[in-house]
């Protein structure tokens, strides 16, 4: 009785044989895959720099907002102040 040497990838012993168009089609597949995950990865980045600049601009509101009030504040103790001190 011959021997077979159980490490071969025969399709008539039971391996696996991935033919090369079967590699070529899942290349495709990932390709296009990376393609749609890039389209996603910019409109999220534009998203959140949109988002920042949002931010930003509250921010800047809001240190606007206080340094005014701080001056109205200000101005009104001194006419107050004018207005009862003969």
């Amino acid at each position: 009785m011959i021997m077979q040497d159980p490490t071969r990838t025969d399709p008539n012993l039971g391996g696996v044989f991935i033919s090369t168009s079967q590699i070529y089609q899942l290349l495709l597949e990932l390709k296009y895959d990376f393609k749609a995950m890039d389209i996603k990865l910019d409109a999220s980045s534009a998203a959140s720099s949109d988002h920042e600049t949002r931010i930003r601009g509250l921010e800047k509101w809001k240190y606007a907002i206080s340094a005014s009030l701080i001056s109205s504040l200000a101005a009104l103790a001194i006419a107050l102040i004018k207005l009862f001190v003969p």
